[in-house]
């Protein structure tokens, strides 16, 4: 393995935060710009970030992501989703890349959230994560699932709850080590019809855990203004969208204080 081999692994390492393989990924350039906080949204990226989330999408719709991270196309992650609505709730198919040629993951999965009364939803995702690692290492298949809920207390107020592979699957038999376990809790204030914010807490077995804040403003009707922080590492966000049509693009980036810019944009269409 050359030097650059060897750099590209660590920042791919950093950059994870060092949790393991198959850290969770909040997807979507809406959520990143307010700091990944995401578990009390409900749109498109519910499929990835909280299945609960996906009971209130209405309409087939498609999304694709990108997110540069650090400007190190290696370590780059990509992203699709599609919803397909269905009685009390909907669908999400999914698929995520990220890393390199010398290590690599990709995770496929199918997401369900339907509405349980007025005011609760809830959701269950099932998860095939694919390993490839460079030559000798050997490539692994694995399979996890998900939960989440949301329940919205008033018209303002939306609490969101979201579990990820409860069960601390092990990544194989020969090896101890496993996929991270952890629970996210968030809260959604919609302060008025233009501004809202998120806050939410993250906790995995090993690590302190990471808090995340974010703020949306509708500046005119088709265009959003977002910023965030979070910490565990220390980052600061911010990013944009625009509606229209049936096409929404938002754009984001986030500041890490050592490692600099990590871009982030998607895209989605809503099918008439």
């Amino acid at each position: 393995m050359d030097l650059r081999g060897l750099i590209l692994i660590f920042l791919f390492v950093i950059s994870t935060k060092c949790l393991a393989v198959g850290e969770l990924n909040v997807i979507g350039a809406r959520a990143a710009g307010m700091a990944f906080s995401s578990v009390a949204l409900s749109d498109e990226w519910s499929a990835f970030n909280n299945p609960g989330g996906l009971a209130r999408i209405k309409g087939y719709q498609a999304g694709i992501y990108f997110e540069n991270r650090f400007l190190v196309k290696e370590i780059s992650l990509k992203a699709l989703v599609v919803t397909i609505p269905v009685w009390k709730g909907s669908f999400g198919l999914i698929l995520l890349h990220n890393g390199f040629s010398l290590y690599s993951e990709i995770k496929g999965g199918v997401a369900y959230g339907m509405s349980l009364g007025k005011y609760f939803s809830a959701g269950v995702q099932l998860n095939c994560l694919r390993i490839s690692q460079a030559e000798g290492y050997g490539n692994k298949n694995v399979f996890s699932f998900e939960i989440g809920a949301q329940f919205k207390a008033s018209e303002h107020l939306t609490l969101g709850v979201h579990i990820v592979n409860p069960v601390a699957t092990r990544i194989s038999r020969n090896s101890s080590d496993r996929l991270p376990a952890l629970i996210r809790l968030g809260l959604l204030w919609k302060i008025s019809e233009d501004l809202l914010t998120t806050v939410e807490a993250e906790k995995d077995l090993l690590h302190k855990p990471v808090i995340r804040a974010g703020v949306e403003y509708h500046l005119v009707k088709p265009l959003f203004a977002r910023v965030g922080i979070l910490t565990n590492p220390t980052t600061f966000t911010f990013g944009a969208g625009l509606e229209f049509g049936s096409f929404k693009l938002d754009l984001a980036s986030g500041y890490h204080l050592i490692l600099g810019y990590s871009p982030q944009a998607s895209i989605t269409y809503r099918f008439k």
